[in-house]
């Protein structure tokens, strides 16, 4: 019963967030940054930002799991990659994963998780040169996000400690 918790958690925050970002998909500065052809610096740092704060808001709207946070940092920052390249992407992954980190100083999980939220950013900005080659780019969000989730466990369990503390979480939260 409680995997089928978290996963319903899971799903109403990226409910919110799906909202929130459709609502500002509407407004014409964002189609801007998104739609342009000239792409300069400056548009990417934005999106590093709005995708960050997207990150910091997923965090925020988990909920605790065994000590840690459950929720949907990770999408922020790889869709950050997708849409922006590695300045988005990573920039992202700043943001969140400092941010992560400070609001949990000393948590089991809080070195962990920004190290996998930087990684996750990373991994979505690789996805940002094949995206332009594939038809199917809902298909290559998925796999990389999944490729990005498993990296994520695998980070928990290499740095967070007690191991047998990390494995229970992630026996937990891996689906």
């Amino acid at each position: 019963m409680e995997i089928i918790g978290i996963a319903l958690n899971l799903v109403n925050s990226l409910s919110l967030m799906f909202v929130i970002a459709f609502l500002l998909s509407k407004t014409k500065a964002f189609k801007n940054l998104f739609f342009s052809d000239n792409n300069p610096i400056v548009h990417k740092v934005i999106l590093a930002i709005i995708f960050g704060i997207f990150g910091i808001f997923s965090t925020y709207n988990g909920f605790p799991v065994d000590g840690a946070i459950a929720n949907s940092r990770a999408i922020a920052v790889i869709v950050a990659g997708l849409l922006g390249g590695p300045i988005a992407g990573i920039g992202a992954g700043l943001i969140a994963g400092i941010h992560r980190w400070a609001i949990d100083i000393g948590g089991f999980t809080a070195v962990a998780c920004a190290i996998s939220t930087v990684t996750e950013g990373l991994v979505g900005s690789i996805g940002y040169k094949y995206s332009k080659k594939i038809k199917q780019k809902w298909f290559l969000g998925f796999v990389i996000t999944v490729f990005a989730e498993i990296l994520q466990m695998i980070i928990i369990l290499v740095v967070a400690k007690p191991y047998s503390a990390a494995m229970t979480l992630v026996n937990k939260i891996s689906i």
